[in-house]
């Protein structure tokens, strides 16, 4: 089973350059919550020796019933990777991009990366796809020479729900939107699986192949590396401008043999579930201003 919890956030909720910040207190706060609902752990997401800021903008090293803050719970693997100590049992990694943070849980090491489709620059694409990948890409339009963008839809999010029936001027709008999003898919693919095992860095995102079926977000994704299996999620936030997010979870590859097998050892189902009924007083934790405040959100798979 893997349980993801995610939060979406405005820009406006920061203080002026403290995103980063922002993000990393989200991301504290999605792992408390999961930490309580799955394993019954009551944590606190502040810790006043790092100089983490709560939601209620204490500095409190625990919170005011005396729970244990997050932080101390907490220690880094060789590779950098955060693990729960004396809980081998738990697997989490958390991911943020522009307005998204996300938060996985499992029962076997997990990756998780969420990003926002954008324009991306050339020599990103061909720094982190594979031969095969950039094959598939150019299908659905040109790979621009180095150094120029990729354009996409007018918006500068490039992004919003599928337009059908096209035609004319709006073709090449729509088939840029796809060459983006499928970009991101393979991009989220490589990261969840270069975080699944703590790599990161120190291996090439060209290495990994992904059989990317555009039209497929419900099956696992097959690999070269039939050891970890992906699945993929698109995430659509309605507002005055629509952003479209690509999320992507790894996990080991529990079944034996190839990663074509029928099953592939992972729950191919998708289940949302919207958990802004939590109780009053998480509700005001999460931040000070209610007409801002993020939306708690829980995703099995």
């Amino acid at each position: 089973m893997i349980r993801v919890y995610y939060t979406y956030y405005e820009k406006e909720t920061a203080e002026h350059g403290k995103i980063k910040e922002l993000e990393h207190r989200l991301g504290r706060e999605l792992l408390c919550r999961g930490l309580k609902e799955i394993y019954g752990l009551q944590v606190s997401a502040e810790n006043r020796s790092k100089g983490i800021k709560s939601s209620r903008g204490d500095l409190d090293s625990d919170d005011r019933s005396g729970t244990p803050a997050v932080d101390s719970l907490l220690a880094k693997e060789e590779n950098g990777k955060p693990y729960i100590k004396d809980r081998p049992d738990i697997h989490f990694n958390i991911s943020h991009c522009s307005g998204l943070v996300v938060c996985a849980f499992a029962d076997k090491p997990v990756g998780i990366d969420a990003e926002m489709v954008k324009p991306v620059w050339d020599p990103l694409i061909r720094r982190v796809l594979h031969e095969q990948e950039l094959q598939v890409l150019s299908r659905y339009g040109e790979i621009p020479e180095k150094g120029k963008r990729v354009s996409g839809a007018e918006d500068k999010n490039v992004s919003g729900p599928e337009d059908k029936n096209v035609s004319g001027t709006d073709e090449k709008k729509i088939r840029s939107r796809e060459f983006l999003r499928l970009f991101f898919r393979y991009w989220t693919l490589k990261e969840s699986w270069l975080k699944q095992d703590g790599s990161g860095l120190t291996r090439e995102p060209r290495e990994i192949c992904f059989s990317v079926d555009p039209d497929d977000w419900t099956s696992p994704v097959r690999a070269s590396d039939p050891g970890k299996i992906c699945l993929q999620k698109k995430m659509v936030r309605n507002q005055d401008l629509p952003a479209e997010y690509i999320l992507s979870v790894c996990v080991p590859n529990s079944s034996e043999g190839p990663s074509e097998g029928p099953d592939m050892g992972v729950d191919r189902s998708f289940f949302w579930t919207d958990i802004r009924s939590c109780p009053e007083e998480e509700q005001s934790s999460m931040n000070t201003d209610t007409e801002k405040q993020p939306l708690l959100h829980q995703y099995d798979t």
